[in-house]
C-alpha cells in the first residue's frame, strides 16, 4: 500500500496514526508515524491487487470511516505500507464552513459510520466522548441547537 502524505494548509491528515482504536491523530511530521498504528485516507493511496484480493471494503461504512477500518485490517494482515514522498493539498470539510443544512446532513452521516466504526472496534466509550465533542463545537460554530438535538435522536 503506498501512501501520498495529504495536507490541508499546514496539517498533514493522511498517514496518521490511530488512538483509543477509532480516532485518528495528525502528526507534524512523517517521522512520528508508528507502523502499528499507522491508518490514512484514501485520497491518493494506491493498493496492490493482490492486497484486495486478501481483503475488501467494508461494505457496512457509507463514507466516514471506511478507509481507517480498510487500514486496521492492511495492519492485521501485516501488509506493507509505504509513505510517498508526494504530496496531495486537499480541503477538509470541517475546517470550512459549510451550510447550516450541509452541516447537519454530513454529521449524520458521520456519526451513523463513526458509530458502527467504533461498535467493531469495541471502542464505544471513545465514539461518546468524541461524538458530544462534536456536538459542542458544532453548536458554538453555527449557534443552534440543532446538533444536539440530532445527537440525541435515536439512530
Amino acid at each position: 500500500i503506498l501512501l501520498p502524505i495529504v495536507r490541508c494548509g499546514e496539517t498533514i491528515l493522511s498517514p496518521n496514526n490511530i488512538k483509543f482504536k477509532c480516532g485518528s491523530k495528525t502528526v507534524k511530521s512523517v517521522d512520528e508515524l508508528q507502523q502499528d498504528y499507522m491508518s490514512a485516507i484514501n485520497s491518493g493511496m494506491v493498493v496492490s491487487a493482490r492486497v484486495y484480493k486478501k481483503m475488501l471494503y467494508n461494505e457496512q461504512l457509507l463514507l466516514d470511516c471506511i478507509d481507517h477500518e480498510f487500514m486496521r485490517k492492511a495492519r492485521k494482515n501485516k501488509c506493507t505500507m509505504h509513505v510517498l514522498s508526494s504530496i496531495i493539498e486537499q480541503n477538509f470539510s470541517r475546517a470550512e464552513r459549510p451550510s447550516l443544512e450541509s452541516a447537519l446532513f454530513r454529521f449524520k452521516l458521520f456519526k451513523k459510520d463513526f458509530r458502527k466504526y467504533c461498535e467493531m472496534n469495541e471502542a464505544m466509550p471513545y465514539y461518546h466522548i468524541s461524538i458530544w465533542k462534536f456536538v459542542v463545537a458544532y453548536t458554538i460554530k453555527y449557534r443552534t441547537l440543532q446538533f444536539l438535538c440530532l445527537n440525541l435522536q435515536k439512530d
